[in-house]
């Protein structure tokens, strides 16, 4: 057969192989003395490395040659999303006898070959919030194979933080009624199927906290604190130092829990000379604008209160050093027993016992504008003894 050389030639993207000429785009005629193999993509898309191909490409051959496999041809890779690739075949409707088979069949005419592509079976399990009154929203989903478990191994349920929510619990239904079962395993099936697992939750991100080891890591990781047992310190020391964070003492159940049994010592730690002679004594340092402390009761503590031979001023009060603009206070009841020791040689203090006595029935020692911090309920209940 003697054709006019074709335009192949110089079409934008050329591989010249050991098996013939390879083009991109419509040949208008066979090279001379050689027979083309058209690969049709289907869909599929061809990546040589430098260029994505599709549609199809060419390749021109001698007679009764080997056809090069393009699909698993060096660093090209032929994909297509969602499918997995089974084959080229002659047929375009894939009848299993027209499979080419590129160890053994040889070209001998122009042939067009056609890849066949099968959807892919997916397997998943998809976490879902639920919010009241709002449809649920697709947090990710997982790919799994039959029989696997749900675990939330990315914690898309479980760390809420960027929803400013807190993760309260797995469920099987949208109603939230009935709780995920963890034995459960995907059943797979013949078509791709995902599970949904549906997360109850609560606003804001909270720390849940039921003892004392649990209270001082939270509030030195600067976390908002939900209490939900009575907590009893054990005489331990307890300073929150400045907060900006939440305290709320009422429990999912509406039950308000106590912080009790600790001891407030001197907060002043900047260096030893400072130490005694400007002593702070409060549960809290400064209250920033960002802090709400509400439903909680501090009871049965214990405030020792030293004023130094060195020491000028005290500063003390129920509950904070400091209030900032925005804070907040609701609910807040603070009830222990107050030591005052002064040292004989104490000639220089500015601070009365008086003085000290009626810090300890405020809020906080330093001045703030009522109509710029909230408090709503708040009690102090003192018992003051001067040693």
């Amino acid at each position: 057969m003697k054709t006019k050389v074709s335009t192949i030639l110089v079409v934008l993207l050329m591989l010249i192989t050991a098996g013939g000429v390879v083009a991109c785009g419509a040949p208008e005629q066979s090279l001379e003395g050689m027979v083309v193999a058209e690969f049709q993509f289907n869909g599929g898309v061809l990546d040589n490395g430098s260029t994505n191909i599709t549609g199809s490409i060419y390749h021109a051959y001698a007679p009764d040659s080997l056809i090069i496999d393009i699909s698993n041809y060096m660093r090209y890779t032929f994909t297509r999303y969602g499918y997995t690739f089974e084959g080229w075949y002659t047929d375009d409707e894939f009848a299993e006898d027209t499979k080419w088979d590129f160890a053994h069949d040889r070209i001998t005419s122009d042939v067009t070959l056609y890849a066949k592509w099968v959807v892919q079976i997916v397997y998943s399990y998809g976490v879902y919030l639920v919010e009241e009154g709002e449809e649920p929203e697709l947090l990710g989903s997982y790919t799994v194979q039959a029989g696997d478990r749900f675990d939330d191994k990315r914690g898309y349920g479980s760390n809420l933080s960027s929803h400013d929510r807190t993760f309260m619990g797995y469920y099987s239904d949208k109603e939230l009624s009935t709780p995920w079962n963890d034995g459960f395993v995907h059943p797979g099936g013949e078509e791709s199927t995902e599970i949904p697992v549906y997360v109850d939750s609560i606003p804001g991100v909270w720390t849940f906290v039921s003892d004392y080891d649990q209270l001082t890591d939270a509030i030195d990781q600067g976390r908002n604190i939900m209490l939900t047992a009575d907590i009893d310190c054990g005489g331990k020391e307890l300073f929150f130092g400045d907060f900006g964070s939440k305290l709320e003492g009422k429990d999912l159940d509406g039950n308000i829990h106590t912080i009790s049994n600790f001891v407030v010592n001197n907060s002043n730690v900047s260096g030893s000379t400072a130490n005694q002679r400007n002593p702070e004594y409060s549960i809290f340092g400064e209250l920033q604008s960002s802090a709400k402390i509400t439903n909680v009761l501090f009871d049965g503590f214990t405030m020792n209160i030293v004023g130094y031979a060195t020491t000028r001023a005290i500063r003390t009060s129920a509950l904070a050093l400091g209030i900032a603009d925005g804070a907040e206070i609701s609910n807040v009841t603070v009830r222990g027993s107050y030591t005052l020791t002064l040292d004989p040689n104490a000639d220089r203090l500015e601070t009365t016992a008086d003085d000290i006595a009626q810090w300890l029935k405020q809020v906080s020692f330093s001045s703030y504008k009522e109509d710029e911090v909230t408090i709503n309920g708040f009690s102090a209940e003192i018992t003051l003894k001067q040693d």
